[in-house]
């Protein structure tokens, strides 16, 4: 059987935080469709200040084990704080 894949490109004319918002719903998108599918629920998002990553939670909770990693600015350092307690086993 021939696996077939699908990407999908956007490019935006300037940088900004709009555009992280769009392709953080697109990416939302897609992860929810092959969690649908049956992918793998254990989903890493990596987010500077946390609001994507809190957008995922949002979104996937019901559907994943969520697991983000942010940088704490006024640390500067990486903390990592899972959604569950499967991913300390």
């Amino acid at each position: 059987m021939v696996k077939v894949v699908r990407r999908h490109v956007c490019y935006f004319d300037e940088p900004g935080k709009q555009n992280t918002e769009l392709v953080t719903e697109l990416v939302i998108e897609a992860v929810s469709q092959r969690l649908e599918a049956g992918a793998n629920k254990n989903i890493v998002v990596a987010s500077t200040s946390s609001e994507t990553a809190a957008k995922f939670a949002r979104t996937l909770k019901a559907k994943t084990d969520l697991l983000y990693v942010a940088e704490a600015p006024y640390r500067q350092e990486i903390i990592a704080m899972p959604t569950s307690k499967k991913w300390w086993k």
